[in-house]
């Protein structure tokens, strides 16, 4: 796809008020950090003395924030304002003359982008907390990476996880947009976010979800259950990007 039909698509997400109130979300961290001056069992961190590396605490903080249902809200309903409103006010004429599978893939991609931008300023803000702050608690190691491979693999697996299983919730709330109203469409999202939040709970659903691969990585390890979870999100984005595409192209301008 040139990246001409990409840039302006992405200014114009990137422009919505949707996507500012979303990306208010990665400072949650700043909320810990004024927790911890106060003497309150709020967000109060529960770990071993010295066992809380810097990459363990930005997993939580992306868990946390997957398992909250505001930002997810917040993400949700600007991928149905990027879809659903332009297709109600009729926005939709101004890309005539491009193909509907090119102006799809462009939405897409941009969603993602914000995505992107989310992570890296969660990231950062992960990072100020951590060592300006949470580094004089007795809890932390003080550490970038936790000690061993092994924990060091349950991180990253967590972490992809947590991205891949959102990026999917992406799409599916993006089909959803064309196919129904918005609301229908973030509860949809919510419901998908809800299933695979308690996947990990059961056998037969853990392997469904990229979130819940953390439990399939003690049982088969590092390499195997990678694998497997990009395996799976590759299904996922191929069968709903082919869909949504299907769907996208049936618009009438």
């Amino acid at each position: 796809m040139k990246t001409g039909i990409l840039k302006p698509v992405f200014k114009t997400v990137f422009k919505r008020k949707e996507t500012k109130i979303f990306l208010l979300f990665s400072a949650y961290p700043l909320i810990l950090l004024i927790a911890t001056f106060f003497k309150s069992a709020f967000m109060n961190l529960n770990a071993d003395k010295g066992s809380l590396s810097f990459i363990e605490f930005f997993q939580a903080m992306l868990s946390v924030q997957y398992q909250m249902a505001l930002p997810l809200i917040a993400l949700f309903y600007l991928v149905v304002t990027v879809f659903r409103d332009e297709i109600k006010r009729g926005y939709l004429f101004l890309y005539k003359d491009i193909s509907k599978k090119k102006i799809f893939n462009a939405k897409i991609q941009s969603l993602s982008m914000v995505y992107i931008i989310y992570l890296f300023a969660l990231f950062l803000f992960s990072m100020f907390v951590y060592y300006v702050r949470l580094i004089q608690f007795d809890y932390t190691s003080k550490t970038f990476f936790p000690v061993g491979a092994d924990n060091i693999a349950y991180v990253v697996v967590g972490i992809l996880g947590v991205i891949l299983v959102t990026v999917v919730g992406i799409l599916v709330v993006a089909n959803l947009s064309l196919l129904t109203i918005n609301s229908v469409a973030v509860v949809g999202g919510i419901v998908f976010v809800l299933v695979s939040t308690i996947s990990k709970y059961f056998a037969t659903l853990s392997w469904l979800f990229p979130n819940s691969y953390t439990e399939i990585y003690e049982k088969f390890g590092f390499g195997s259950s990678m694998i497997l979870m990009l395996v799976l999100f590759i299904i996922y984005a191929a069968v709903l990007t082919s869909i949504g595409k299907h769907f996208f192209k049936k618009l009438e301008y």
